[in-house]
């Protein structure tokens, strides 16, 4: 956004006739300094005219909140780490222990084991796995036996070798060792005949070691001939497509099997493809990077060149020149020409508003920061049907803001300033002096 003024928001809270300074929450006068001169961080403190807890931080007195890193024991917060994660021994939203004895901790699932409490982090530390098999009762009600730490229901597909099943992996995937009746695949070469669906592998034998049915003989479909495709069809056995080949699947076949791709290794690369900075022959016309962008002069390195002057084409950006950078969009209309190409806070569509005038420019246009050739201020004068009055919409704090003042300030001009601030749960109107910004 430029180099843009920041103003530090400031506001006045009043009670019977006394008034203190707030800056960013914390009271700024003798009244809440003194409360804390000496005083270590955390330490309770009162803002006058204010209500809600306070604590001493850097010996300032300031709001307190849970999740501000430090401990408000008047408030009630038993901890605060300033993070929102639950269960690191601090929890989020309430400042509370995550945990201080272990009946906090224990989920009562015989499976997992007893968890209990670390009364010196507050941090609930797991139990122990009960031994596999172990008798539990699913969240249902029904019998079930541990594994790994969690209830599993009984029976086939369990992940347990129940009474009865030659084997339980858990899952419904055919031939890997145990079925999904929970028998072993195979246990010799007749077990393979009824699984055995393709033609490809040769004819499946049962491997021992694994309980499994694999081909030894992968059949042979390479025909030698570059411009048909090879495979195998589990039924039909070995297919030889002649339809010319693709290898590097662009849509283009090889120029040797009648396409018109000069080089079927590379997608970038077939008769029509986009020409590309990249030292191929991308459309096969045979030459390269024939097709190079335009470079733009551009010396105060925005991204917007002032005119045509001094353009070069090549692949890559050219070395700085005279102090000036380059760029690549190329300065045709008023949407991307510089109207001042010695300071790269003007150019066109900047939408930063600035409250120092633009050196040499005429002072007319000396603050048209956006090329627009007009000057336009960043807020308005008082609005002409009425002011809309400070409140709260949806926990924002809403109203107009306006010079205050008959007329729009000139640019870069010092004047009064009327806007609506948030403090707490309030917005009101306030006033501050604020110099007008332009673009």
């Amino acid at each position: 956004m430029g180099h843009m003024t920041r103003v530090v928001l400031t506001s006045l809270a009043c009670l019977a006739g006394a008034c203190s300074l707030v800056v960013d929450g914390a009271l700024d006068g003798k009244e809440g300094g003194s409360a804390c001169t000496g005083a270590d961080d955390g330490t309770s403190c009162t803002i006058e005219g204010m209500s809600g807890a306070a604590i001493c931080r850097s010996q300032v007195c300031t709001l307190s909140t849970c999740g501000d890193g430090l401990v408000d024991g008047a408030s009630g917060e038993q901890c605060d780490d300033g993070n929102e994660t639950s269960g690191d021994g601090c929890e989020p939203g309430t400042c509370e222990f995550s945990c201080e004895s272990d009946d906090e901790c224990d989920n009562e699932s015989v499976c997992d084991g007893t968890e209990t409490c670390n009364v010196a982090t507050h941090i609930c530390a797991p139990g122990t796995d009960a031994p596999d098999e172990t008798a539990c009762s699913q969240e249902d009600g029904t019998d079930g036996g541990c594994r790994s730490g969690a209830c599993r229901a009984l029976g086939c597909g369990n992940g347990l070798p129940d009474d009865g099943e030659e084997c339980d992996d858990g899952n419904d995937v055919s031939n890997d060792g145990c079925e999904p009746d929970c028998t072993v695949t195979c246990n010799n070469d007749e077990d393979c005949v009824p699984l055995d669906i393709s033609v490809c592998d040769g004819v499946d034998t049962c491997d021992l070691d694994t309980n499994t049915c694999a081909g030894t003989d992968v059949l042979d479909c390479d025909d030698g001939d570059d411009c048909t495709e090879d495979s195998c069809d589990p039924i039909e056995g070995c297919i030889n497509d002649p339809m010319p080949f693709d290898m590097d699947e662009d849509g283009h076949f090889v120029l040797s099997c009648g396409g018109d791709d000069c080089d079927d290794t590379d997608p970038e690369i077939y008769t029509g493809a986009e020409e590309l900075c990249d030292d191929k022959d991308n459309n096969c016309d045979g030459a390269v990077d024939e097709v190079a962008p335009f470079w733009y002069l551009d010396c105060d390195e925005d991204g917007y060149a002032a005119d045509t002057s001094g353009l070069q084409q090549q692949c890559d950006e050219p070395p700085a020149a005279g102090g000036c950078g380059w760029t690549s969009r190329r300065p045709d209309g008023p949407d991307s020409t510089d109207c001042r190409d010695d300071n790269a806070l003007v150019f066109p569509g900047q939408t930063s508003y600035q409250t120092t005038a633009i050196a040499g420019a005429p002072s007319s246009v000396n603050y048209d920061y956006n090329c627009d050739m007009a000057e336009s201020a960043q807020y308005r004068p008082r609005p002409p049907f009425g002011v809309i009055e400070c409140r709260i919409n949806f926990g924002t704090c809403f109203g107009s803001t306006y010079w205050d003042e008959s007329s729009a300030p000139a640019c870069g001009s010092t004047r009064t300033l009327s806007y609506c601030l948030s403090l707490g749960r309030s917005c009101f109107r306030v006033s501050r002096e604020a110099q007008a910004a332009c673009r």
